[in-house]
């Protein structure tokens, strides 16, 4: 009997109703379905309702028996049609619906609506029609069913071939990547073996992935070559994973491929490419690798591999996030992605790399993009500059810092005053001078070469240096003195009615007890004398650093000139010379300059000696192959200088034994000839040629930007040091008074622009310009409460004011580097017409420095305001600027103002 037939009768009345047994039957297994199960009467009420339905709808047997159905569980869209097939049954006794599978959402006690499949038949009972319903829930196959179309969707659409095969081949999935890829269609694929684009090639390989697929693992990347449709070969990388039944046998295999061909061909050309420069690639002094798009090393150099760590064979199996501290990985991967994307072009950033130790080296990464014939991106060049130990300085800097910071007044090292009882002292002997006259000097010593010393010996070994140099700081002062340790290895000494003289006779007294006590560390000095350095501590102590910074620039120029190129120039020149030694197989390698008439031989490598040739060595040049070479005279290339009748009877020809030649002439960037980059064989060479002479020009380029490099550092270093004493004097002015520093500033940009105006020679330009910075100077002379007086002067104040440009001569004069500015600092405030002051000079007697600064500097003052006076209009100064043309002011230097002042922006317009 049918289910459906039991719960009739067990609903139907006593009399027609079945064995009892059977009615409990039908109820234990209604109870027990999994599926729920719905009665309702021709009125739509619920009169049977099991657990299943409880659990599916939410609605408890009790709550729901008695109920409207349509309105417990059909969404309220739905009900209406749910209402006419009732009546439709009812009137023609035709169920539409009956017998058949329905799929529909249902409604859930707490309003969400429930997918379910829907089998309803209806019957009577007592002759009063019922319908009976199965409603299974299907939420989790729609699920499944949805995710299954997602994955096939993601399958069909991937660029990448995907394809499932049997055990032995044969294809049972091929989607479009696949078509696409090989050229076959699914149609010509399913059902083929796999083998039509996969050759068996290499059958160990074959049998041995079976077998791994076999025993369940999985295979990633493995790279293959296979065979298109047209015939035509396609390099692949591709994946294998197997597939199981549902008892967990290995019965298929699923393979996704993808087309790496470019990629095989870049990595080719540029293996190719890597082979051809490989030898300048390894002789570049700074880190370089080449990485491919994906940010794997392709190739690194001898110098990125020491800063990293790790042998080439380990970086090429490695990508550059793996060498990268994990702090500055997320802004490199930035920086390329903008580089990729065409934001930019290159880029550059400070990072840290860590090495297998655990230790941090720092670079700085300069990145560009390497393109293609097409424009295609191809790798990245990364150049790596070591900047490990400017970061090890700048951070033993800040922590030194900090340590100073928590000083008392003691130097815990050598057991001297720190800085802030140094300055204490020298505020308390400012005033004692100030109040009684007199005059004191400061003396600034460091180590030479200490932090060299502390590299080489250890820090311990330092702390000693510097603890001796404190002994013997205590052994020559007096007992009026102050020694004290300023930082790191800069100490100071306050020495008491003591002038310029004096001071430096100090100072190497203490240079020798310094070299008695450690034999071989030497001390650099500067000195400064108050009052004449200027009327505020920090004046005298910027004059004393300015003094100091002079003569270590001084003793380090005068160690350079001994061997023409700094050392570590030198190394790295010497390394491009073995180089080049190396790959033309000749017995020297050198670097010449050319030097008024003479060839001095800078860099050698090889035995030298045997010619002749050793650094430091100077020729004449006629006595020279590379002046002839450079002069057109000899060729380049000479492999048997016996047959070149122009060289074959020189002396370094006949007597050095120099039988083969090349060279080539060596250009620093602005086109100055520096000399040649050479080498020579004591055997003829008949396989020297053009080739030879590219090498070297080739390499002659890479020490060229390291003579320039070299020369760059030593300007700026020299140039530094020139204008320390600027820089020092107007950091002291601006401190006092600010007025008087803006006022400067202004100027400055004014007298400039005259200057240029005027059509000056640079040298005058700049002279123009470092008067106007200084023309104020002699103010650090004149007493505070004068300088920022509230209301207008007094005669005598006037008269005290008026002495500023003397004092400031002082000043400059003193001080080596500007001493060629103390004329035209003195006679800024002179007038054309002779009635200036201090000198009374007249017209062009007056400097044209000063003359511009005037006119400057009474143009900026009309229009400033000043605590005892408001500033006049823009257009009243320049009427006085032209009323006093001829007077006080220059004609020439007033109309090129007034011109200045005109442009709809000028350079420096003050109001």
């Amino acid at each position: 009997m049918s289910v459906e037939a039991l719960t009739t009768h067990a609903l139907a009345s006593p009399s027609t109703r079945p064995d009892w047994r059977e009615i409990e039957l039908t109820r234990s297994i209604l109870e027990s379905s999994r599926e729920a199960f719905v009665s309702i009467d021709a009125a739509g009420t619920v009169i049977a309702w099991n657990q299943a339905a409880e659990q599916t709808f939410g609605w408890s047997r009790e709550e729901a028996c008695g109920r409207s159905m349509a309105e417990l569980i059909i969404p309220e869209r739905h009900r209406e049609a749910h209402y006419r097939g009732v009546r439709r049954f009812l009137d023609s006794g035709k169920a539409g619906v009956s017998g058949h599978r329905l799929e529909l959402a249902a409604l859930h006690r707490d309003g969400r609506e429930v997918p379910i499949e829907l089998t309803i038949a209806p019957t009577r009972v007592d002759g009063e029609t019922v319908f009976n319903a199965f409603l299974h829930d299907i939420g989790e196959r729609r699920a499944a069913e949805a995710e299954v179309r997602r994955l096939a969707a993601i399958v069909e659409t991937s660029d990448d071939a995907v394809m499932s095969g049997t055990l032995d081949g044969t294809v049972t999935s091929w989607n479009r990547g696949a078509e696409h890829l090989y050229g076959y269609s699914s149609e010509e694929m399913v059902g083929e073996s796999i083998s039509r684009v996969r050759p068996t090639g290499d059958l160990r390989e074959v049998s041995e992935l079976q077998a791994r697929l076999a025993r369940g693992e999985r295979i990633r990347d493995h790279e293959t070559r296979e065979i298109r449709k047209d015939g035509s070969s396609v390099d692949v990388s591709v994946s294998m994973s197997p597939l199981a039944d549902e008892s967990g046998r290995i019965v298929g295999v699923a393979s996704i491929a993808r087309d790496v061909t470019a990629r095989k061909a870049s990595e080719r050309a540029l293996q190719e490419a890597h082979a051809r420069f490989q030898g300048a690639f390894e002789a570049a002094p700074i880190g370089m690798a080449l990485v491919d798009l994906d940010g794997r090393f392709l190739s690194a150099n001898a110098a990125l591999c020491d800063l990293v760590g790790r042998p080439e064979e380990e970086l090429t199996r490695l990508d550059v996030r793996a060498v990268t501290h994990q702090d500055d990985v997320d802004l490199d991967v930035e920086q390329v992605r903008r580089v990729l994307d065409g934001e930019i072009d290159r880029f550059e950033l400070e990072k840290r790399y860590v090495r297998p130790d655990g230790t941090i080296a720092w670079g700085l990464l300069c990145v560009s993009l390497v393109r293609g014939p097409a424009g295609e991106p191809v790798h990245f060049v990364r150049q790596v500059q070591d900047i490990t130990e400017r970061k090890e300085t700048e951070e033993q800097l800040r922590e030194h810092l900090v340590h100073l910071n928590e000083l008392a007044l003691r130097d815990p090292l050598t057991g001297l005053p720190n800085q802030r009882d140094f300055d204490t002292a020298v505020d308390r002997e400012i005033k004692r001078v100030r109040r009684h006259g007199g005059e004191f000097g400061v003396v600034v010593l460091d180590v030479d070469g200490f932090s060299r010393l502390n590299e080489r010996r250890g820090r311990m070994e330092g702390d000693r240096v510097l603890r001796r140099l404190g002994t013997a700081l205590t052994a020559v002062s007096r007992g009026s003195d102050v020694a004290a340790r300023l930082r790191d290895d800069q100490f100071a000494l306050l020495l008491p009615e003591t002038a310029g003289e004096g001071a430096e006779a100090t100072a190497e007294r203490v240079r020798a007890e310094v070299s008695r006590l450690e034999p071989g560390v030497s001390l650099s000095h500067g000195t400064a004398v108050f009052p004449d350095a200027g009327d505020s501590k920090e004046l005298l102590l910027l004059r004393a650093d300015s003094a100091l910074a002079a003569a270590k620039c001084t003793r380090d120029r005068d160690q350079e000139e001994t061997v023409g190129i700094p050392p570590g120039v030198r190394e790295r020149i010497g390394r491009i010379l073995d180089l080049a030694r190396e790959q033309l197989g000749m017995d020297v390698a050198f670097l010449g300059e050319l030097v008024n008439g003479r060839e001095v031989f800078r860099a050698v490598v090889g035995d030298g000696a045997a010619f002749g040739l050793e650094t430091g060595v100077e020729l004449p040049v006629s006595a020279t192959y590379c002046r002839r070479m450079v002069d057109g005279q000899v060729p380049e290339v000479i492999p048997d200088t016996s047959a070149e009748r122009e060289v074959a009877e020189l002396a370094v020809t006949r007597d050095g034994g120099v039988a083969a030649y090349v060279g080539v002439p060596l250009h620093l960037s602005d086109g100055r000839l520096y000399g040649a980059l050479c080498g020579v064989s004591s055997e003829p060479r008949a396989d020297l040629s053009e080739r030879s002479a590219e090498l070297l020009r080739f390499l002659a380029g890479l020490v060229a930007e390291l003579l320039d490099q070299a020369g760059d550092e030593e300007r700026r270093r020299r140039a530094q040091v020139e204008f320390s004493g600027i820089q020092s004097l107007v950091a002291a002015l601006e401190a006092r008074d600010h007025y008087t520093g803006e006022h400067s500033k202004m100027v400055v940009a004014l007298a400039l622009a005259v200057a240029n105006r005027l059509g000056l020679s640079e040298e005058e330009v700049l002279e123009v310009e470092q008067v106007a910075i200084l023309h104020d100077i002699g103010k650090v002379g004149i007493p505070d409460a004068l300088l920022q007086k509230r209301g207008p002067l007094t005669d005598e104040e006037w008269l005290l004011m008026r002495q500023h440009p003397a004092v400031g001569e002082r000043i400059v004069a003193s001080t080596e580097s500007l001493s060629h500015l103390a004329r035209a600092v003195r006679a800024e405030h002179e007038h054309y017409d002779g009635m200036g002051y201090p000198d009374g000079l007249r017209g062009r007697d007056i400097p044209i420095a000063s003359r511009v600064c005037l006119a400057c500097d009474a143009y900026h003052a009309m229009t400033s305001d000043r605590p005892y006076r408001t500033g006049i209009s823009a257009q009243e100064a320049r009427a006085q600027l032209s009323a006093n043309a001829g007077t006080q002011f220059d004609p020439l230097v007033v109309d090129a103002l007034l011109a200045v002042l005109a442009e709809p922006e000028p350079a420096a317009r003050p109001r």
